[in-house]
């Protein structure tokens, strides 16, 4: 079981570092206009898995409740596993409001509710050695209300400047990903098996052992990939709308993702029959496009960044029995 308290969802965080970022179309001095208020903002969540050491086998099922013990379902994970290679899905959903604070646009409403569902298939193989558990590979779907922020040119594609933004409440994205991650307080315990092959948690195993089981973990899980997304025909439309007189590119784009969970904190583990963990933990969401930029000035281009931050304090406890 994981519980988080209190989170706090920041959607201007950004994971470049200002010298890194893009000074062509001068995108980080545009303003966000778009201000998400998230349903939830504590959660628990309950995981439990069966092992057959004998064949290799792993079965788990995962459930992340919204706001309290007994809540919404906001995210419910299952795995397969035979050996060293696991199926893994998850499916979940991002709900809450967002506003517009930004000009008004005719046909754009000043603040919306969402329900989004998104999902992600893993084919994973556990390695079992530092500094990670496992490599996979991933497919990832989701929706989410995003800023679109328009451009446009007098010239060329290299002179680039803003235009009137808007918001598109249907963008969608699908994205192809590697992942790989680390988990020293649930591996010992929800997969034994890979565990016991690896040097790193038998060394970590001995230490806690002399240590009387009081330690530290630390949890990791990336995804990096590429994929497509889509604006909206009804945002383009808006967007020609809110800066006449020009033709909006195609909403069509490649996208570069990136996905990060990082906890870390202090442990007591009873020799992988139960462990209790409190520590925080930052789970960080980017999406950029490439491409969507005007050629002329007849056209009006696009650029938008999607970058989450949720973080917060979580207290874990596993019993395996």
């Amino acid at each position: 079981m994981n519980y988080t308290a209190r989170s706090r969802w920041n959607p201007k965080f950004n994971l470049l570092p200002k010298a890194m970022r893009d000074e062509t179309y001068k995108q980080f001095g545009q303003n966000y206009f778009l201000e998400y208020d998230f349903v939830a903002d504590s959660f628990s969540t309950y995981e439990g898995a069966m092992t057959d050491e004998k064949l290799g086998l792993n079965i788990g099922l995962s459930a992340e409740m919204d706001d309290n013990f007994i809540g919404k379902i906001n995210k419910f994970s299952g795995y397969l596993g035979i050996k060293s290679l696991m199926l893994r899905l998850q499916s979940g959903k991002m709900r809450g409001s967002a506003s517009w604070t930004g000009d008004p646009v005719a046909g754009m409403a000043d603040k919306i509710d969402f329900d989004e569902r998104y999902s992600d298939v893993s084919m994973v193989y556990w390695i079992g050695k530092a500094p990670f558990d496992y490599l996979g590979f991933s497919y990832i779907s989701f929706g989410l209300p995003i800023q679109v922020d328009t451009m446009k040119t007098e010239s060329d594609k290299t002179k680039q400047v803003y235009a009137n933004p808007v918001y598109d409440k249907d963008f969608e994205a699908k994205i192809y990903a590697v992942s790989f991650g680390m988990d020293t307080l649930v591996t010992p315990m929800l997969f034994p098996d890979s565990a016991e092959r690896s040097e790193f948690y038998r060394v970590m195993a001995e230490s806690n052992k002399k240590s009387k089981g009081l330690g530290a973990y630390v949890s990791m899980q990336s995804l990096f990939g590429l994929g497509n997304a889509r604006v909206s025909d009804g945002a383009l439309l808006l967007a020609e709308a809110a800066n006449p007189g020009r033709t909006a590119v195609d909403g069509k784009s490649l996208v570069g993702y990136v996905a990060m969970d990082l906890g870390f904190g202090l442990q007591y583990s009873i020799e992988r029959k139960f462990s209790l963990g409190l520590g925080y933990k930052w789970s960080v969401t980017s999406l950029t496009p490439f491409g969507g930029g005007a050629d002329n000035s007849t056209e009006l281009g696009y650029i938008y960044t999607f970058d989450l931050l949720r973080h917060g304090p979580v207290l874990r406890a596993y019993l395996a029995f």
